[in-house]
């Protein structure tokens, strides 16, 4: 996620193909409509910069660690799927 004074652009990992969400933050602070398909413009300007701090982000591409593995196992079936349905673990 990157975020400006007034807008913030989102991006949710999916395997199916990666989600975005833009939000301006002035008139909608409470983020709930999401602008990404309207304002390409607003988008061009902030994905540059979104693109630039994941590729400073070592972990972005790494595999799970052996107690991150071990911590989804652990997790109740309904809460992993839930997660899953999100896109926060594939």
């Amino acid at each position: 996620m990157v975020r400006t004074e007034n807008w913030k652009l989102i991006l949710i990992p999916n395997p199916k193909g990666d989600l975005y969400e833009l939000y301006d933050l002035e008139s909608d602070p409470g983020e709930t409509t999401n602008l990404y398909e309207e304002l390409p413009g607003e988008v061009g300007k902030l994905l540059p910069m979104l693109e630039k701090w994941l590729a400073r982000d070592p972990d972005r591409n790494s595999d799970r660690s052996a107690e991150e593995e071990r911590a989804l196992e652990a997790l109740d079936p309904a809460a992993r799927q839930q997660l899953e349905a999100l896109g926060y673990i594939n």
